[in-house]
């Protein structure tokens, strides 16, 4: 059986990386004069998702191992 709530944390914390990524890309912005506002607005909804999806998983799965059929879900999801 696939564990989905260990899966949703994988895909939290990747959101979380991307949504970090997305805001060293305004400091990048800034220093060429670029325009922010979409990395910002990017940033904002990614971390907003990966929030909820914090929210929804906090208190469910305590299991640390992942298996094959979990992380290829991961992948499909995150493809």
């Amino acid at each position: 059986m696939v564990n989905i709530y260990f899966v949703l944390k994988i895909v939290k914390n990747i959101l979380l990386i991307i949504a970090a990524a997305m805001l060293l890309c305004v400091f990048v912005a800034l220093i060429y004069s670029e325009p922010i506002y979409y990395f910002i607005t990017n940033a904002i909804i990614t971390f907003s998702i990966s929030i909820f999806i914090h929210l929804f998983t906090r208190h469910l799965s305590k299991e640390k191992a992942i298996h094959k059929r979990d992380a290829i879900i991961a992948v499909v999801f995150l493809g």
